[in-house]
């Protein structure tokens, strides 16, 4: 069964699921910006032959290829976010955080809705779903667990990033997010400035420098040798080995 996955992230949960019973690509482009990208018309192509358009249903880019999949027969779309507790203000307009596969909890909820629609798709395969989600709910609720426990004895650390992209990861486990980009956008020179400043007063642990900003603005912000700077890449295929870095540099 061919799937087409909005982002790498929901490509990974669908591998965790699909295992060898599905062939499954990613829409956005490595390196591309999930909340601007425009799909052309002959990207809008890749969809053809799958059975699944899985999205988070959040993203501006995804509602395109969610008309477009609609428009083909036979490719079911599948919002993964529907039902989630979502996070408004972070990226002005009262518009929800989109940000959701940053958080291990959602991502368990999130695959419970991936199982039944894949479990629709294909019905042959519902057992071969069924014994690979049951062995993947496992694993994100220990490395949920474990990521509890590591970051209650490191208290509840603050930490800086340019683009609020941490927030549903910030919540699932008590920590506060300082965000120097004016809801996710760029400000005024003084009102950055103002930012910059409050953030840095609250001695941040660390500053998470993401690999789709502008490398000019982190090489710019001034932070002390007490913060750590750690490269992530929130939108890298192995979805895991993020998150477990984002835990690690705030537990150590």
């Amino acid at each position: 069964m061919k799937v087409t996955a909005g982002i790498a992230p929901v490509a990974w949960l669908v591998d965790q699921i699909g295992g060898d019973s599905v062939e499954v690509s990613v829409f956005l482009p490595q390196g591309s910006d999930a909340e601007s990208f425009e799909p052309q018309l002959g990207k809008l192509r890749d969809l053809e032959g799958s059975s699944l358009f899985v999205a988070t249903g959040l993203l501006p880019f995804e509602g395109r290829v969610a008309e477009s999949a609609g428009e083909s027969a036979g490719v079911e779309v599948v919002r993964l976010a529907d039902g989630l507790d979502l996070i408004t203000g972070t990226h002005g307009g009262g518009e929800p955080d989109p940000h959701v596969w940053v958080s291990v909890r959602n991502l368990r909820a999130m695959s419970g809705v991936l199982l039944e629609a894949m479990r629709r798709a294909r019905p042959s395969a519902a057992e071969t779903f069924d014994t690979n989600w049951k062995a993947l709910d496992a694993r994100l609720d220990s490395l949920d667990r474990a990521v509890t426990a590591g970051l209650a004895e490191a208290g509840t650390p603050s930490f800086l990033v340019w683009h609020p992209s941490l927030s549903y990861f910030a919540r699932d486990y008590g920590l506060r997010q300082i965000s120097v980009g004016f809801e996710g956008k760029e400000g005024s020179a003084v009102g950055t400035r103002d930012r910059i400043d409050a953030a840095l007063a609250e001695s941040p642990k660390v500053y998470f420098l993401q690999a789709d900003e502008d490398p000019r603005a982190a090489s710019t912000l001034p932070v002390g040798d007490a913060t750590k700077k750690v490269s992530i890449n929130l939108m890298a295929p192995d979805w895991e080995s993020e998150i477990i870095k984002v835990a690690d540099a705030l537990r150590q």
